[in-house]
């Protein structure tokens, strides 16, 4: 059964996690760590960074694994850049994002 993951977590002023409610405690503490990495590694070259949203949704689990949806969407110098990856690794999936996003600010 796949359940609805809403909660919204505010990591700082400009960064905003959704859907971390059903996921491992570990595997979230790991998100965050990587979030703010690449939001930093961004804000460093962007002086106009404003805002990054990820909302990560339960699209598929099966006994041994789930496959997340997930949403970035960063607004810089009021800019929105959207991007979108579905896949059963959390991390690469996240990772990809952030690779996609970087791409089209350049």
């Amino acid at each position: 059964m796949i359940k609805k993951m809403e909660e919204t977590i505010n990591l700082g002023e400009s960064i905003e996690l959704t859907g971390s409610k059903e996921l491992d405690k570990g595997v979230v503490v790991i998100l965050k760590k990587m979030i703010g990495n690449y939001v930093k590694r961004i804000s460093d070259h962007e002086t106009g960074f404003e805002k990054f949203n990820v909302t990560i949704k339960k699209v598929h689990e099966t006994e041994k694994n789930s496959k997340f949806q997930i949403n970035g969407k960063m607004r810089v110098n009021g800019k929105v850049y959207n991007a979108e990856i579905t896949d059963f690794n959390l991390f690469f999936a996240l990772n990809s994002i952030f690779n996609k996003i970087e791409k089209e600010i350049k």
